[in-house]
């Protein structure tokens, strides 16, 4: 397993946590409060202890303070310009203000057009506001900038589903588990893929109307999806997935090229080798079922053929 493990962390070294909020100090909420309030206090000109404080804020839900304070540094040239930006632009879509969150998205686009955050919540102020287009054509642009973003590949998988249930919608979520099989959200996108596979449509609770208004993050979709009894009775099987997983990606491997580039080369890598059910196994990590530990004792061979394979195909 742990053949398996280093490749995969190596394929996938995301620059960018998921919500892209983590904490340089590792402080708890209270604490950070303290020190940067004093920091402030100390320096109100401090572009690093105000921005710490907006974070608290934002973190605390308070997502009006963190908008003005943020706001305020927007206009200073400084290494945090981004930052305040981005955390202003965040603070928009958490108080329902999608359509200034877009504009300064956009604003800070034409300065920054490399930076993958800018475009990932811009595509979620597009989905907010129901704009399931605009939101993919982001998104799209995210996994090109960035192919390891998981965050992009979640929201994608979800956009295509709503769109128009395109086949493809579980493409994405595959391709974000197998860099990220033992993630936070991993159950909720095994269960989303469960469902897309099993035309079992009726069990993803789509969020509309006020539970979209409260959308602050793909993970906050994956919550909504996944808030049907039917989740809280789910358990994978992988007499199932298994098998659901290696006829699906023989299906539509060859139909990925108009969709992105990384879904065609690395699930046409996939379906020409012997690899397909070692991936299906792999991803099932998170759940430690019996039947997956069990395989991997009894399966060495494929497990370490498997972490070749991903070698392969990081150098490629």
């Amino acid at each position: 397993m742990k053949n398996i493990l280093l490749p995969v962390a190596c394929f996938f070294l995301l620059v960018f946590p998921l919500c892209a909020q983590e904490d340089s100090l590792n402080l708890p909420i209270d604490k950070a409060f303290v020190f940067f309030r004093e920091k402030v206090k100390a320096n109100p000109e401090s572009p690093y202890a105000s921005y710490g404080l907006a974070r608290c804020y934002f973190l605390s839900e308070d997502y009006r303070k963190a908008a003005s304070l943020s706001k305020k540094f927007i206009s200073h040239k400084t290494d945090y310009r981004n930052d305040f930006l981005l955390l202003y632009a965040r603070s928009l879509l958490a108080l329902g203000s999608q359509d200034k969150a877009i504009h300064v998205l956009s604003e800070a686009i034409c300065e920054a057009p490399e930076n993958v955050l800018f475009y990932y919540y811009r595509a979620i102020a597009y989905y907010k506001n129901g704009d399931v287009s605009r939101a993919i054509n982001d998104v799209l642009t995210c996994t090109r900038l960035k192919e390891t973003f998981s965050a992009a590949h979640l929201l994608l998988g979800c956009l295509l589903y709503e769109k128009n249930n395109d086949r493809r919608a579980a493409i994405p979520l595959y391709y974000a588990l197998f860099g990220n099989a033992k993630a936070p959200w991993a159950a909720q996108a095994t269960y989303m893929i469960h469902c897309l596979l099993a035309f079992r449509h009726e069990n993803l609770v789509v969020p509309f109307r006020e539970e979209r208004l409260k959308i602050r993050d793909v993970e906050d979709i994956l919550a909504c999806y996944c808030s049907s009894p039917a989740y809280k009775e789910w358990q994978p099987s992988v007499e199932h997935f298994v098998p659901s997983t290696t006829s699906y990606l023989l299906e539509v491997a060859g139909n990925l090229r108009s969709l992105a580039s990384c879904y065609d080369s690395f699930f046409s890598s996939l379906v020409s080798s012997p690899h397909l059910v070692t991936f299906s196994y792999y991803l099932l990590t998170s759940f430690s079922l019996p039947e997956v530990q069990e395989w991997y004792k009894t399966h060495s061979q494929e497990l370490s053929s498997f972490a070749e394979w991903i070698d392969r195909v990081i150098k490629e």
